[in-house]
């Protein structure tokens, strides 16, 4: 077979992956909205850490709807959320916020008294906002700001008994360092670690804590997994390939989360 032949049949391989892409895609959509027209046309959400809030419209930043409205979104932190709810935080801090899911759930089922949400995107800054509005806590304990630095923390957090959720894509790895988190040693830490962008961070982070806090693993469930196993009533009677659309979290690789806890000793 010549070169150009083999050209050829790469090139047509790539048109049919992207045909049956866009295909897949058009099926996912009409699935996602049949099950909101159906079950969630006033968009609040039906389980989890944060039943009850309300999203002003489909829209959300960097994943996907239909698994915060069902409540399954992150199931594998629900045990450590709901104890966090209970907890009588002085401030919640989430950096990287997105539309707001854990910043307003926080502030509206929480007994925190100050919920501060970063995002460097303004789209997500501006839909936390409107989320917050919805739910009647813009005034009460929400603010939104853009970077969050150490300098941020340190002012919000240092001498607090306070929480700090972060998901920023990696870049964990240059917020915090030992300096922070030794001056941090009573902040409660909730940290989604990206070892796909740098193999190295969740082990860097482990050995970083480990000296004032007790840390703990979660591991994500794959979205097949989720689809077998997730147990929400609402999707009964949906076929498996249904379900996965529906509860998908579309990650593409195995990710940790880490909870870190102060020591007693800390």
């Amino acid at each position: 077979m010549g070169f150009p032949m083999l050209i050829a049949r790469g090139v047509y391989r790539g048109i049919r992956r992207e045909l049956n892409s866009r295909k897949e895609d058009a099926v996912r959509q009409r699935v996602h909205s049949e099950f909101v027209n159906r079950w969630v046309s006033d968009l609040v959400v039906l389980g989890g850490p944060f039943k009850g809030m309300r999203y002003p419209s489909v829209a959300s930043v960097c994943s996907t709807n239909p698994p915060k409205l069902i409540g399954s979104y992150e199931k594998e932190l629900h045990k450590w959320i709901f104890e966090m709810l209970k907890s009588d935080f002085e401030v919640v801090v989430d950096i990287g916020c997105a539309e707001g899911y854990y910043a307003v759930g926080f502030a509206l089922n929480g007994s925190s008294s100050r919920v501060i949400a970063f995002d460097t995107d303004p789209n997500a800054r501006s839909l936390c906002r409107e989320m917050a509005e919805l739910n009647g806590v813009q005034d009460s304990c929400l603010l939104i700001q853009d970077e969050c630095t150490k300098e941020s923390l340190l002012s919000l957090c240092a001498g607090k008994k306070s929480l700090v959720i972060c998901d920023i894509e990696g870049s964990e790895k240059e917020l915090f360092d030992s300096e922070l988190i030794q001056s941090l040693k009573s902040t409660t830490f909730l940290i989604e670690t990206h070892d796909c962008y740098n193999i190295e961070i969740s082990t860097m982070l482990k050995e970083m804590f480990k000296f004032t806090h007790d840390v703990s693993v979660a591991v994500s469930v794959d979205d097949i997994q989720k689809a077998k196993y997730f147990d929400f009533e609402v999707l009964e009677g949906y076929s498996l390939q249904d379900r996965r659309y529906l509860l998908e979290e579309r990650r593409g690789f195995c990710q940790e989360w880490l909870l870190c806890s102060p020591t007693d000793n800390g």
